[in-house]
């Protein structure tokens, strides 16, 4: 089923595209968490926009930097940086001090990015095909949504596939345009965990002339 689903204007900071389901909310173990990302702003020198994972569940993940490197002939895909964790490992929770310092020392040496208003953004989600997820064997399953993204503004058009569970529920948390570059830089958020009644999950959407 391709469902399009349109909205222009922002509500309480935040532009959705909304369809719910229904009242399906069943009752998982805890182990669900979101995952949320943090931009952290632009390198001049490496022309390269920086930005940190964090998983707030209860694995005990580290949280992970990514960018995306604009130097190259066709920025696309982000790049997981794993440097930054060198000498922490990864089930090391008294670290996390250790991290947060290198996160606010690499974000005291970026050019900052500034939020841009997201009522000039259009998102349009596409379902490209629904199924049902197997959770767990002693639990109901969920309604499972392949969904083509897309995003514009002005000359700019994002387009990205999320994998969203329960819900088809989108929603613009934050976009920039970065500095000195023709691109843009938009989180999106949706329910792309599917413990208990569903967590949202960010990812990050990069805008092309």
């Amino acid at each position: 089923m391709n469902v399009p689903i349109y909205l222009r204007r922002s509500y309480a900071g935040l532009l959705l595209v909304v369809v719910l389901l229904g009242a399906t909310t069943p009752a998982m173990a805890t182990h669900g968490g979101p995952e949320e990302i943090t931009l952290l702003g632009y390198n001049e020198q490496e022309r390269r926009v920086y930005w940190v994972t964090y998983f707030r569940d209860e694995s005990g993940k580290l949280p992970q930097l990514s960018y995306i490197d604009f130097s190259a002939d066709r920025p696309s895909e982000p790049v997981l940086d794993t440097t930054w964790l060198k000498g922490i490992k990864p089930d090391d929770r008294s670290a996390r001090s250790v991290i947060f310092s290198r996160i606010n020392s690499l974000k005291s040496q970026l050019l900052p990015l500034n939020t841009d208003k997201l009522d000039s953004l259009v998102l349009t989600a596409r379902i490209i095909e629904r199924g049902d997820y197997l959770v767990a064997n002693d639990l109901s399953s969920v309604a499972r949504f392949e969904m083509a993204v897309t995003i514009r503004t002005g000359g700019l058009v994002g387009v990205t596939r999320v994998t969203a569970y329960i819900n088809r529920r989108i929603g613009v948390k934050e976009w920039v345009k970065i500095p000195n570059e023709q691109f843009g830089i938009a989180t999106i958020s949706f329910t792309g965990i599917s413990y208990e009644s569903g967590y949202l999950k960010d990812t990050v959407v990069l805008l092309k002339p």
